[in-house]
């Protein structure tokens, strides 16, 4: 049987990994994700996008510019935000995961995920209808496929309000 696990992007906007995993930070700051109670998550990057603009390409063409996460707040406005992470699974974990965003009220997200040489992109958030949204859910919900070698997702989340980040 097929086991799916679900990584929560919980309280406000963190990522945390349950169900039959966690996730682990190396010090290459990829979440290596093995059997194992649950953690929180650390170490991912942002990008702000001030006019709300910015395509994936650009973002890709913007590494330098991503900064570590630091404070727990990101401040309202018109600004989108472009979170981005390195993720792998350990032999022991399964593959398939759910990227769970346990906010329903969240304006915008588009997660891109990547698909061989480019990139597969699920938009969800209350501004998304529910039958235009990867899965069924009153919350958004991402399907998410993890490789044993690390790959780069980003998430792009838009909301006027200020968003919280718990770190820890």
């Amino acid at each position: 049987s097929l086991r799916t696990c679900l990584i929560h992007l919980s309280a406000l906007l963190c990522l945390w990994a349950s169900a039959a995993g966690a996730a682990a930070a190396s010090a290459q700051g990829v979440f290596r994700v093995d059997g194992g109670g649950a953690a929180w998550v650390t170490g991912v990057e942002v990008l702000e996008d001030p006019a709300g603009t910015l395509t994936l390409e650009d973002v890709r063409t913007r590494n330098a510019q991503f900064r570590p996460l630091q404070s727990a707040v990101l401040p309202p406005g018109n600004s989108a935000w472009w979170l981005r992470l390195r993720l792998a699974r350990g032999p022991a974990a399964p593959g398939d995961w759910v990227l769970v965003a346990g906010i329903p009220t969240l304006l915008s997200l588009d997660f891109h995920v990547p698909d061989g040489d480019s990139y597969r992109v699920y938009h969800a958030g209350s501004s998304v209808p529910q039958s235009h949204r990867p899965l069924p859910s009153w919350e958004p919900r991402f399907p998410l496929r993890l490789e044993s070698t690390p790959e780069t997702f980003y998430l792009r989340v838009h909301d006027p309000a200020e968003l919280v980040v718990p770190l820890q």
